[in-house]
């Protein structure tokens, strides 16, 4: 186990990657170009005093680096990390989640993976118990499938498994749309885990966002301001865990508009260019 950090207050970070499953004709937004991106964006945020940081969809495709190569430039920084496939069964696919942590800040206890119990099989969760400031603390790592039945069962598991257990966040892309049954999906999760985190985003010029999901142009999103944002990468928390803020680090507004204009498929300067298709968010709590 690593050093133990005295402090109660922890910060963490999540990402959804997507980087590698999209080709873009302008050099610029090349999968490569994004990767470097990504790793930088990671480090940065251990660097401004993360301890914990969660990755989905972290895939080996259209040319990009494979998860290996990423995970080999967080662990060069010093930083370690948990992989595995999305998949029991078919792991080909290469969708993998990742939880990387780091050693000087927190001390790794175990991390687990545990697919959910649903017909599909296909998605899973990532435990992982971390000793911060005395105390056992459970940060758990997800990306729920798109298909809504399996979106029931996972939000159902993931309650009976930890909403009634103290010091407990459970972070990822939810996939909660609310044009679907996502607003009883988070009513659910959000009466049982009694903390949210993700619907309150504080960008650095002090704009505050509902969500984190922008799209790229090919995804033809219809996103035209920053009220078009969905709420689909969140985290929760159980008792024992108090939420500071979350903020999207080195996004403004202006940067915003510009990536909508981008995805509209209108020229946009290269400084609208973001490595992923969510915000990264970082989320302060404090643990009791």
């Amino acid at each position: 186990m690593g050093a133990v950090q005295s402090s109660s207050k922890l910060q963490f970070a999540i990402l959804n990657l997507g980087f590698a499953g999209v080709t873009c004709k302008a050099e610029e937004t090349h999968p490569k170009n994004r990767y470097d991106l990504l790793v930088q964006w990671v480090l940065q945020r251990f660097k401004d005093g993360c301890s914990v940081v969660a990755l989905q969809e972290a895939r080996s495709c259209d040319g990009a680096p494979s998860v290996e190569d990423l995970l080999k430039a967080l662990r060069d920084g010093g930083i370690e990390c948990f992989s595995s496939p999305y998949e029991e069964a078919e792991a080909q696919y290469s969708f993998h989640l990742v939880t990387c942590w780091d050693p000087k800040k927190v001390g790794h206890v175990e991390t687990t993976k545990t697919v959910f119990d649903c017909p599909k099989k296909d998605r899973s969760f990532l435990t992982s118990q971390f000793k911060v400031a005395g105390q056992l603390f459970t940060f758990v790592n997800t990306h729920f499938s798109m298909l809504e039945d399996e979106k029931d069962a996972a939000v159902k598991q993931l309650i009976t498994t930890f909403a009634h257990k103290p010091r407990v966040v459970v972070c990822g892309d939810f996939n909660l749309f609310m044009d679907m049954r996502g607003p009883q999906q988070l009513a659910d999760l959000e009466k049982e885990f009694k903390v949210r985190m993700g619907h309150q985003i504080t960008l650095t010029d002090g704009t505050v966002l509902p969500g984190s999901f922008v799209g790229y142009p090919c995804d033809r999103q219809a996103k035209k301001s920053v009220e078009s944002l969905s709420a689909l990468l969140n985290s929760f928390g159980t008792s024992g865990v108090a939420v500071q803020k979350v903020t999207a680090p080195g996004v403004t507004k202006e940067l915003l508009e510009q990536w909508f204009q981008w995805n509209s498929g209108e020229q946009a300067p290269a400084t609208a260019l973001y490595p992923t298709d969510h915000l990264g968010l970082v989320c302060e709590v404090e643990l009791s």
